[in-house]
């Protein structure tokens, strides 16, 4: 079971909405094979899930945020934008350790945050 709270501090170029300070997000709901987590503000959240099914296994964590901002169609309005970053995992029930599933997901991480986040840079643009 993941700890109570959980902290997400979102990157630099990020700190005009969150001041640059790590989010504190406590426990707000646990199941059988789920956990969330959302600040009190309700600006972020975090949920963490575990799925089986034709003999595979899926973990999921996903971090999400919201905001107001200018109402792009209508400048003296404000609007509620949201956005999420999600990591799934889907191995099968057999055939890799947990340490094996952890060494791939640790390149993938490696490789978004090498070159100071090149790679995620050119996904977020729509690049392929």
């Amino acid at each position: 079971m993941f700890s109570d709270p959980q902290s997400v501090k979102p990157g630099q170029t990020a700190t005009a909405f969150t001041g640059g300070t790590a989010q504190s997000l406590p426990r707000t709901g646990s199941g059988l094979n789920i956990g969330e987590f959302k600040s009190s503000d309700g600006n972020y959240g975090l949920t963490v899930r575990h799925t089986t099914g034709k003999g595979r296994l899926r973990h999921s964590i996903r971090f999400y945020n919201r905001k107001v901002a200018t109402d792009p169609l209508d400048s003296t309005l404000n609007a509620y934008f949201d956005m999420a970053v999600s990591v799934t995992v889907d191995r099968p029930v057999v055939g890799y350790t947990v340490a094996e599933a952890k060494a791939i997901v640790d390149g993938i991480v490696t490789y978004l945050a090498t070159t100071s986040g090149a790679s995620i840079t050119q996904l977020l643009g729509g690049e392929s």
